[in-house]
């Protein structure tokens, strides 16, 4: 109940005032509406760290990869400690990672040599349906570049920058299936100049549903 209601008692049979009555019932009504907005609202967040990926070639984040000419120069940043990319150079899949759960919304690391361009194309796979294609040619910032401000065709959510001035970006997916559980979320390069890696680590986020009666 809102902290203005003011309690207001009566005797049995005495009659009751209209104003009274549609207080009581409005502030019912203001209470109620706001328990729903938060039910609503209500999330449940999951990071998985160390996943790995049934394709793909991983490196630490000190290893050179390929041809590159720097590392991130540390064996962790935060919770990343390991990099996907193609297993050959060029187009390809970069990494499918197992999750094995439902969300609503995943967010993911992911930088590039050459990068700054469009380069992503991300499907899911799910435990009863069939496979779809949540984003095609997303945007994957150069991870030598230092960041511009986020937008809609860069939607970069958060920067990690390493000691030698390298960086991760986050970025996010909505599941449109939301409720369906999912085995498996796969990155894939769609640009042959460009050298996109994805962290071992990801965030799931799901609204709390009510479990039907």
């Amino acid at each position: 109940m809102s902290l203005d209601f003011k309690a207001r008692l009566a005797k049995g049979g005495d009659p009751i005032k209209a104003e009274d009555w549609n207080y009581i019932q409005q502030s019912l009504f203001a209470e109620i509406q706001k328990l729903r907005n938060e039910m609503y609202n209500m999330s449940e967040s999951v990071i998985l760290a160390g996943v790995e990926s049934r394709v793909g070639r991983s490196f630490g984040l000190d290893e050179f990869v390929r041809d590159e000419e720097n590392t991130y120069g540390e064996k962790a940043m935060g919770l990343i400690n390991k990099q996907w990319v193609t297993t050959v150079p060029g187009e390809g899949e970069i990494c499918s990672l197992g999750i094995m759960d439902t969300f609503d919304i995943l967010y993911y690391w992911g930088g590039a040599s050459k990068g700054d361009t469009n380069a992503l194309t991300v499907t899911i796979e799910y435990m009863d349906r069939p496979i779809e294609t949540v984003g095609e040619k997303l945007f994957v910032n150069d991870r030598k570049a230092p960041p511009s401000d986020p937008d809609k065709a860069n939607p970069w959510l958060l920067a990690l920058r390493s000691a030698n001035d390298l960086y991760w970006y986050k970025y996010q997916i909505i599941n449109p299936f939301p409720e369906n559980e999912v085995k498996y979320v796969t990155f894939i390069n769609s640009n042959p100049e460009c050298t996109p890696r994805i962290g071992n680590v990801v965030h799931l986020k799901s609204k709390i549903r009510q479990i039907p009666a």
